[in-house]
């Protein structure tokens, strides 16, 4: 067994839990982890998600707005990549528009520290913490066994607000794009979450 993974063996079970795993009547397992703090993470997927979604509409919308050229220009494409996009398309379409540019580019900076701070909560392994209202993680990545990191509620809710944040100011960006309805467009109206 290489020697991060004794570590991190070590550093578990020092912490009380083998896999961060419990039985539960009725499931499998569940995560060991203060209910509080899965819900601050699932808040933070799905507005994860929301972002991801206003972030390819406003690409398929500056790409033109046909739907199928527009599914395949942003399938399967990684976020960091998408917001690549994102800002050539806006240079391409508002270079003479430099307020607007900018608001494209602050929306850009904004998602991606969504972006790395979603990340940070997401890839890591999680388990209970000595405190209530607080969950312990410690990064997957081989290097990364330094030890378990007390994360409170209000850290992982404060994520979910930037990642808000950033879908509602994505999603306000529509109004500078102009769509002509047609047969192969995309018409959506996007919101904020509430």
């Amino acid at each position: 067994m290489p020697d991060a993974t004794k570590s991190l063996v070590g550093l578990a079970a020092r912490r009380g839990s083998s896999l961060g795993l419990r039985a539960k009547e009725g499931a499998c397992a569940i995560a060991d982890v203060d209910p509080e703090i899965l819900n601050g993470l699932g808040l933070v997927t799905v507005n994860f998600a929301m972002l991801e979604l206003n972030i390819s509409v406003l690409i398929w919308a500056l790409t033109g707005g046909e739907q199928a050229v527009a599914r395949q220009v942003t399938f399967r494409v990684p976020f960091s990549r998408l917001l690549q996009l994102l800002g050539q398309l806006a240079t391409y379409r508002f270079s003479s528009e430099q307020a607007i540019l900018k608001s494209f580019k602050d929306v850009i900076n904004l998602a991606d520290q969504a972006r790395e701070q979603r990340n940070g909560l997401t890839h890591a392994w999680w388990t209970s913490a000595d405190k209530p209202g607080f969950g312990s993680r410690i990064h997957g990545k081989p290097m990364s066994v330094a030890g378990f990191q007390d994360i409170s509620i209000e850290d992982v809710r404060n994520v979910a607000n930037v990642i808000a944040t950033a879908v509602v100011q994505a999603g306000s960006l529509l109004k500078h794009v102009k769509q002509e309805e047609g047969p192969n467009t995309i018409v959506l109206s996007m919101e904020g979450p509430a």
